[in-house]
């Protein structure tokens, strides 16, 4: 089910393109190096740079689950991957 999702959500375009974890042959590791390129890139021009890092792993606990299935319906995601 872990591939049809991933698979499914990088086709309907559903994901950042700064997400990482979770997502086959991405890695912690490649989160570092995309973190360390954007960091480098805008101190180039003498650009402040700040991050801000956040878990958010339950942060879908206290989802709406009608709101949540009628977003994803409204996406295209097949309700058998819904339910």
């Amino acid at each position: 089910m872990t591939v049809r999702l991933s698979g499914l959500a990088d086709a309907k375009s559903l994901l950042n393109p700064n997400q990482y974890d979770s997502l086959p042959g991405l890695s912690t590791f490649d989160t570092c190096l995309s973190l360390t390129h954007e960091i480098r890139t805008l101190k180039r021009p003498k650009l402040r740079v700040s991050t801000l890092f956040l878990n958010i792993k339950a942060g879908f606990d206290n989802a709406n689950d009608r709101i949540l299935r009628s977003s994803l319906l409204a996406k295209s995601i097949p309700s058998y991957i819904i339910n």
